[in-house]
């Protein structure tokens, strides 16, 4: 079944995704850095994997927009 869903969910086990890997996490990662991206104001999704087992991660995080000066400085000696 498609677990894209329950990826991001806190405390989610691997082991209902793949048991075989013994479900050893805390179910924290995924949830963590969703969390992350998304207060810098980007996204994170499961992107397709293709013929290759396990899960592709994916996101996206804006870049900082470069601030425009106002004028020229001017610089005070003392």
């Amino acid at each position: 079944p498609d677990k894209r869903e329950y990826i991001f969910t806190e405390f989610g086990s691997i082991k209902e995704i793949v048991p075989e890997r013994g479900g050893l996490g805390t179910g924290l990662g995924l949830t963590f850095c969703q969390l992350a991206i998304e207060a810098h104001g980007g996204k994170i999704w499961v992107a397709d994997s293709g013929p290759l087992p396990g899960a592709c991660i994916a996101f996206t995080v804006p870049l900082p927009q470069k601030q425009q000066s106002t004028g020229p400085t001017q610089k005070h000696s003392a």
